[in-house]
């Protein structure tokens, strides 16, 4: 790999634009775009890309928001464009919210065991809470409130902005929740397990359940045709066509991403052909119905189209973290979350067809299985 010469003066001390201008001209020399002769920099210390990146990680953990045109991020294709990145404090990003609910280029992260926050796309804290309880996983609702799934409780609390203190929005007693989803008509998506566990016993219960707005139950998915149809239900996510999306923890290395209808009749599954390694961590659907999942052993994005085919996949290992969330909104922005607490927005390009398109060609899909 190309290496170029830096100051041993130089540190993350700098003001950020310092930086992301030495950035931007290593990037651009290890690109080709320019020469050495070009790049002013004193002959006394070498300096290779995962040391640049090094250096970008280090100065998102000073608070700093990043904004270049360097392409650090492997996540970045054609169709994709960064519009920012900044860093957290606290632990890795736990779970992420842009969705058809929030407002606007806003963000719900819990990215911390004990602590939820709300964003905007730059990074910059509207407001933050703490919680006695450490949330398995996060989502909101079209009248205000902020869902979280407490697995040490057996409850789904919610919060609101005026309101910032939680309280039971209902008890899943005596099963365990995990993944939540909620549906832009207020339908909550909720994983229900026994314990954690991917085995296959008969006496373990492991289903999909469906609430309504009042929070009573309207179905609950657990078998399709006297089959199991998960062994393990960790994250959901509805969003397109009346489909539900689950990742399936089916083993201690690897799990599987089910599509099927709200009655679980099946779709389609994705283990990307290596189900012992393939390490699905989190999933969101965009306005034209494809999926994008993350795969945290992998580091990479996988991006499927309605069909279940897989169309791209985006390599993030040179980052050194792994992708532990991503979401996506309606205005084609797409939100990945890592575990050091960073996170990424990008704008999507891709136009987006009208939702009687997507509807039609859903429905069309399901009546062809």
């Amino acid at each position: 790999m190309a290496q170029i010469k830096m100051s041993s003066s130089d540190s993350v001390g700098k003001s950020a634009r310092d930086l992301i201008a030495k950035i931007t001209a290593v990037q651009k020399y290890l690109e080709g775009q320019v020469s050495e002769d070009n790049v002013e920099f004193l002959p006394r210390k070498e300096v290779s890309e995962e040391e640049i990146l090094e250096l970008f990680g280090k100065l998102l953990k000073d608070g700093k928001e990043i904004k270049s045109d360097s392409k650090l991020f492997k996540f970045e294709d054609e169709g994709f464009r960064r519009t920012s990145c900044f860093y957290l404090p606290g632990g890795g990003s736990v779970d992420i919210i842009s969705s058809e609910n929030c407002q606007p280029q806003e963000l719900f992260i819990s990215n911390d065991p004990k602590q939820i926050v709300l964003s905007d796309f730059d990074g910059n804290i509207i407001w933050r809470i703490s919680l006695d309880e450490p949330p398995e996983a996060i989502t909101n609702t079209p009248d205000g409130y902020l869902l979280m799934s407490v697995f040490q409780t057996n409850e789904i609390k919610g919060i609101r902005q005026i309101d910032r203190t939680p309280k039971t929005y209902l008890s899943t007693n005596p099963l365990k929740p995990l993944g939540i989803y909620c549906e832009t008509d207020g339908t909550l998506l909720v994983c229900l397990v026994d314990k954690f566990d991917p085995t296959l016993s008969p006496h373990n219960r492991r289903l999909v359940r469906r609430y309504s707005s009042q929070g009573t139950v309207m179905n609950s998915v657990e078998n399709y045709k006297g089959n199991r149809i998960y062994r393990c239900p960790y994250r959901v996510c509805g969003g397109f066509s009346n489909r539900v999306h689950v990742i399936d923890i089916t083993s201690s290395h690897g799990g599987s991403v089910v599509v099927t209808t709200r009655e679980g009749k099946p779709i389609f599954t994705f283990d990307n052909g290596r189900p012992d390694i393939f390490c699905p961590k989190a999933l969101c659907v965009d306005t034209r119905g494809f999926m994008y999942i993350t795969d945290s052993q992998a580091r990479s994005i996988y991006t499927l189209d309605r069909n279940g085919i897989l169309t791209k996949e985006f390599d993030v290992s040179s980052l050194a973290a792994r992708p532990t969330a991503i979401s996506s909104s309606s205005d084609s922005f797409v939100v990945l979350g890592f575990d050091r607490s960073h996170v990424a927005v990008y704008e999507s390009g891709l136009s987006s067809p009208s939702s009687e398109d997507i509807h039609r060609e859903g429905e069309m899909a399901v009546s062809a299985l």
